[in-house]
């Protein structure tokens, strides 16, 4: 289970979700080697918004991660890693659908980046008192259920969307099928 945060500031209690995410991932890639991979992108991801909104493409911080070396390039080039970190991430919208609130309003505006990018869109999140989750494409929830032999992925197909435990996906086996 992840660390408690402190109740207020969300904005701090994201922006720290997102450094411990960058840490994690910089683990994985560099097999246990590096903590300084990854980093926040400017503005959480803003950035590149603004500029997109201006007809300007900047794919290297389309989300809330970015690579700040070349060895981190080998994931971004082809994903966008969003992270969110709330209270309760209403994960029952994504098998109801009862509103556009929560993990479902956060998968899909990470699929819409990662499309805006043509990359393809990982979603990182933390509900309170829960296991981290991380969400991707169905396609790749595949390849990792056949290829990794790994079981415990649930699919919402209609969102394009499997999701497994964090821990679960920051294996070896994982990272040499997705780079």
């Amino acid at each position: 289970m992840g660390r408690i945060m402190k109740k207020g500031n969300s904005k701090n209690k994201g922006s720290q979700f997102e450094r411990i995410i960058c840490k994690k991932l910089s683990l994985w890639i560099s097999e246990g080697q590096r903590e300084d991979i990854f980093w926040r992108s400017a503005m959480s991801g803003g950035r590149a918004t603004v500029q997109y909104k201006k007809g300007i493409s900047n794919k290297s911080q389309v989300c809330d991660i970015s690579a700040i070396d070349p060895l981190g390039e080998k994931l971004l080039r082809n994903y966008v890693i969003e992270c969110k970190a709330y209270k309760n991430l209403k994960l029952d919208n994504l098998i109801y659908k009862t509103s556009q609130e929560g993990m479902l309003l956060f998968w899909n505006e990470t699929r819409q980046k990662a499309i805006e990018s043509g990359k393809s869109p990982i979603l990182v999140a933390r509900q309170n008192n829960k296991r981290d989750i991380i969400c991707f494409s169905r396609c790749l929830g595949e390849k990792i259920r056949t290829k990794c032999d790994r079981e415990e992925i649930c699919f919402f197909d209609s969102l394009d969307c499997a999701v497994m435990c964090l821990n679960n996906f920051l294996t070896p086996s994982i990272l040499a099928l997705i780079l």
